[in-house]
């Protein structure tokens, strides 16, 4: 094992002395720009506490910034590198057709994490398909809180999405636009569910999916998720901050769909 490490400790500083240099070239804008994750991964010493019992390197949180195109080419060089055991990971604007961005996300993404934040750009929901997959296989990776910003769901891929999440305690869909137009059935997807506590800021409102003026289709939302007898059982609060809904005609939904016991968080 010492001899692994002193190996991995080596090639390490080889690499980060190269990188270094090729980093000293850019300007100081771009280098601020530069994916956190690339920096963390090559600037680090490795030692035995980074190290897993194969040799995988380990990190309590890590970022991963995908909204500088000239850094993208880094992200081939992640490949190489499976992370394990992360406390918390957080990819950040990820958007268009991009397959290093797919191959992270598929190759590179840690074992398990206990908090996994998602956040993606407009472009993204153009393209949505293309990672969506990659999303859901990565969401069972994920033991206590999982949180989704700025996606377009069709009704289908929101049912996908939270049965793919029914093990964490805490799912999030921030300012996410769903399409709800009848009430999916939970009842068999989100057997076995554990989440306590749904998070819906932003996504209620005009410029997500528009509650206000869409109001079927929050009651359409509730009644599915309420279809799930597990669900019911284990959830005890639901956050609609932000989502431009009266609070008497949330509870009303709430109490006719089984889920009065529910506390709900209603701040603007």
């Amino acid at each position: 094992m010492e001899k692994s490490i002193r190996n991995l400790q080596e090639r390490n500083t080889e690499i980060v002395s190269q990188e270094k240099y090729n980093l000293k070239k850019s300007e100081e804008q771009n280098f601020q720009c530069c994916c956190s994750a690339y920096y963390n991964i090559f600037s680090c010493e490795i030692d035995a506490n980074l190290l897993d019992s194969h040799g995988k390197r380990q990190f309590g949180e890590i970022d991963i910034m995908f909204e500088a195109p000239q850094y993208l080419k880094y992200l081939q060089k992640l490949k190489l590198i499976k992370l394990t055991d992360i406390t918390n990971i957080n990819l950040i604007n990820i958007k268009n057709r991009n397959k290093h961005i797919l191959n992270f996300i598929d190759f590179t993404f840690p074992s398990k994490a206990s908090y996994m934040w998602v956040a993606c750009s407009n472009s993204l929901n153009q393209n949505k398909s293309y990672y969506f997959n990659s999303l859901i296989k990565i969401c069972y990776k994920v033991t206590q809180n999982a949180a989704f910003y700025n996606l377009t769901l069709s009704a289908s891929q929101l049912k996908r999405l939270v049965a793919a999440c029914r093990h964490v305690q805490r799912l999030s869909l921030g300012s996410c636009s769903l399409s709800v137009p009848r009430a999916p059935d939970f009842s068999r997807a989100l057997e076995n569910c554990k989440i306590e506590r749904i998070s819906l800021i932003g996504s209620g409102n005009t410029n997500s999916s528009n509650w206000k003026y869409n109001f079927d289709e929050f009651v359409n939302l509730i009644q599915g998720l309420s279809s799930s007898s597990h669900l019911r059982l284990s959830l005890s609060e639901v956050n609609l901050s932000s989502c431009e809904l009266e609070q008497t005609k949330a509870k009303e939904i709430f109490i006719k769909n089984q889920l009065e016991g529910v506390k709900i968080i209603n701040e603007g």
